[in-house]
């Protein structure tokens, strides 16, 4: 009766501190790869985005025969017309909002995105 008594099969409090000490320090190295890689990729598709409503915009421009002299700001006319309604918003910059401008024949798209080395 002894012998099933004292047979103890598990971890010890020393061991599980140390098995969860060794996760904490990997977590900690880790995540900050992790949060680079994330911006890194918002960064790619908010410069993809921008890319695709310019040129969306400059096909409107060019359809609508449009101008400075007729209209300077035509972002609410490329969302409607070119995306179903609104244009797609950004996610690495603030503001997050996309405007399209014209400026005699040069479609302006804004806000800029700088890729991330």
């Amino acid at each position: 009766m002894k012998k099933i008594l004292s047979s103890n099969k598990g971890f010890s409090l020393i061991e599980l501190i140390v098995v969860i000490a060794i996760l904490g320090v990997l977590v900690g190295v880790a995540a900050p790869n992790l949060i680079g890689y994330v911006h890194k990729t918002r960064v790619s598709a908010d410069i993809a985005n921008l890319e695709t409503v310019k040129r969306a915009a400059q096909a409107y421009v060019a359809e609508k025969e449009v101008n400075a002299a007729t209209a300077t700001d035509i972002t609410t006319e490329v969302g409607t017309d070119k995306f179903n309604g609104t244009l797609p918003t950004l996610k690495s910059v603030t503001p997050n909002a996309i405007t399209v401008s014209v400026t005699g024949s040069v479609v302006t798209v804004s806000p800029t995105v700088t890729p991330v080395p």
